[in-house]
């Protein structure tokens, strides 16, 4: 299963990420990425 974390105030936009699902509980919501943004983030750091 996949560990879902929950944020506040935070925002992404979907140009930069690819949403594959969003989860709905009692925490609230969470969205599922594709590995795209981890990508930018490591070609960012180099």
């Amino acid at each position: 299963m996949t560990k879902l974390n929950y944020l506040d105030s935070t925002y992404l936009f979907e140009s930069e990420a690819i949403f594959v699902d969003v989860k709905e509980n009692e925490k609230g919501k969470a969205v599922i990425l594709d590995e795209t943004i981890c990508r930018c983030r490591r070609d960012s750091a180099v």
